[in-house]
């Protein structure tokens, strides 16, 4: 069995989208007084005609919302956890969507991306293929070329008809390059260079009503389903 407890999870996303909320341009206002009175610790970092973005300092990594006419979006790099992310998002949700009139999403996404450390591509390789949805033969590369320098996998799942999961995995060979002052020192030792990633999106497929969707409690169910899909899949 795979160990998903090896995984860092790189990247945690939420989102819902809906029809044009054109409440937007007359409420954002308001959507920022109500936000920031009830979360001191949320600044308002940017706003225009096209979105809005609010951003809470955190020591594991900003979580930053952003919503439009069309989106309600949050985001967050190197999550510590699910709890800052989930608890913002059932406070905030319903003060948005009360302003801007929503009250049917037509898309709810969660998207998790980890990244599992390897050694080289020979690594990643042997991992997609445990898969079984990624085979080459030898004699196929041959024919083709000499080496298979960007593996990777992308296919998305339906289960009962109401939500789908997009899985995408691929070899990632990459440097961190940060400028900073020389005072500064600056720790990347987590940072991991070569490394499988693995990118999976939970959707909806049909229309879900606002007041029904508990973030916090959709982010610790999707967690655990997708590191089970994980290790069943590269088991």
């Amino acid at each position: 069995m795979f160990d998903t407890s090896k995984l860092l999870l790189e990247q945690m996303i939420f989102e819902v989208r809906f029809e044009h909320a054109g409440l937007y341009w007359d409420n954002s206002g308001k959507i920022f007084n109500e936000i920031l009175k009830g979360w001191p610790t949320a600044t308002v970092d940017a706003v225009s005609t096209l979105e809005a973005k609010i951003v809470i300092k955190n020591k594991d990594g900003d979580l930053t919302l952003t919503f439009s006419p069309q989106h309600i979006h949050f985001n967050q790099s190197y999550p510590g956890g699910i709890k800052p992310m989930g608890e913002f998002a059932d406070y905030v949700l319903p003060i948005i969507s009360r302003h801007l009139d929503v009250h049917l999403f037509t898309r709810i996404g969660n998207r998790f991306i980890y990244v599992n450390k390897v050694d080289d591509v020979q690594a990643s390789i042997a991992l997609l293929e445990k898969t079984g949805f990624f085979n080459i033969p030898e004699d196929k590369l041959k024919k083709i070329g000499t080496s298979l320098n960007n593996p990777g996998i992308k296919f998305t799942v339906v289960r009962d008809n109401d939500v789908g999961y997009t899985f995408n995995m691929a070899y990632v060979n990459r440097k961190l390059e940060i400028n900073v002052p020389k005072p500064i020192k600056y720790d990347a030792s987590g940072f991991i260079t070569n490394g499988l990633l693995i990118d999976i999106d939970f959707h909806t497929l049909k229309p879900v009503e606002g007041g029904n969707v508990k973030v916090y409690e959709l982010l610790k169910k999707n967690k655990k389903d997708i590191e089970h899909f994980v290790g069943e899949l590269l088991g």
